[in-house]
């Protein structure tokens, strides 16, 4: 395990260990959950049931972060892989990272946010999903390497049938082990677009 991997997961247990919960204000990027919301395209499309699970690894760490990527005050950009199905796209791959804050001198000073990931099915259809603000972060069990997050997720950008995709309500899951580098997550909630659009 690299240095700021190792960094990075001392931090975040020191965090949780002295169970410093999440910040409250509103995520800017909440879930859609007011179909006024959307655009009238969407709107002439049914929401229908949308949900998905991925496994997968980090796999990068890269600090300083890209200034074009990550802002100032959350300078590490950390990546992730990871393949699974989903609902309207069947298999998928899921690749992206988040932007994160940790201050050696105050572990208690940590920020996780500005994800991005991209969902590609197997005809190459794809989704870029975004969250943004400060993510709760929690221990699985006491004793339990895994750390695990929820957060609501908006479409930015889609390809072939997903153009013009909204998700309402969807909220991901996700859980990272801080020993093996394993992640997984599970997406919920309900998706809006073109099922017309015939997949290529």
């Amino acid at each position: 395990m690299n240095t700021l991997a190792i960094f990075i997961r001392t931090a975040m247990c020191a965090v949780l260990a002295i169970s410093l919960g999440a910040c409250d204000r509103a995520d800017p990027l909440d879930p859609v959950h007011d179909l006024d919301a959307v655009s009238t395209q969407a709107k002439q499309q049914k929401a229908l049931p949308f949900h998905g699970n991925t496994t997968g690894m980090l796999v990068n760490q890269t600090y300083p972060a890209p200034e074009d990527r990550c802002p100032p005050f959350r300078p590490i950009l950390a990546e992730y892989h990871g393949t699974g199905t989903a609902t309207h796209l069947g298999r998928i791959t899921m690749d992206g990272g988040e932007c994160m804050f940790f201050n050696p001198k105050n572990p208690g000073a940590v920020s996780s946010g500005e994800g991005r990931y991209r969902l590609t099915a197997a005809n190459g259809d794809w989704m870029d999903v975004v969250y943004e603000g400060d993510v709760s972060l929690w221990f699985e069990a006491p004793t339990s390497p895994w750390i695990r997050w929820r957060v609501g997720l908006q479409v930015v950008e889609g390809s072939g049938r997903f153009q013009g995709a909204v998700f309402v309500g969807v909220t991901i899951d996700g859980g990272y082990n801080g020993v093996t580098q394993e992640t997984y997550s599970t997406m919920d909630g309900k998706i809006i677009f073109d099922a017309s659009v015939r997949s290529r």
